[in-house]
């Protein structure tokens, strides 16, 4: 696959008539693919979900977006200053020994659990990473990219 997508030199197809032609934006260079593709792979949304949720409760890992750290403190205040009833959300989903549980993903990516993080403050960069992360259930969700948008530009 990564020669397919001209990591390692030029794949045999690169001007195969059947190519799509992706116009990337100059200032995607974290963007890492050719603009021609003979083919383009993705992977299932339950699998994008699990990685996503899956760095965010990563030990190692520190994920920023603009100015907020995301990180899981805020869904551990959720669980543990509002009652079950209202989030759904218990520690095993937080904090998972299973990293392919899918049904925790859906657990912290509800909408009760984003409500309640919107009366949180500090937690604007986890409600968008969580937002972001269940795309996988609506693409429809244009303010969503909208305030994305505006961050990345600002």
């Amino acid at each position: 696959m990564k020669r397919s997508l001209g990591f390692f030199g030029d794949f045999a197809y690169h001007n195969h008539p059947d190519n799509y032609e992706i116009n990337i934006p100059n200032k995607w260079n974290w963007f890492l693919m050719q603009s021609k593709q003979l083919f383009i792979r993705m992977q299932d949304p339950m699998h994008i979900c699990t990685k996503l949720r899956n760095r965010l409760v990563s030990k190692t890992m520190t994920i920023v977006f603009s100015d907020q750290l995301i990180n899981i403190q805020p869904l551990y205040y959720v669980i543990d200053n509002f009652c079950k009833l209202d989030h759904g959300l218990v520690q095993s989903d937080v904090n998972p020994k299973d990293r392919q549980n899918y049904g925790s993903c859906e657990k912290i990516t509800n909408d009760k659990v984003l409500k309640l993080l919107e009366t949180i403050p500090n937690s604007l960069g986890i409600s968008i990473y969580l937002k972001v992360s269940t795309v996988n259930n609506s693409t429809s969700d244009t303010a969503l990219f909208d305030l994305i948008r505006l961050k990345i530009n600002n």
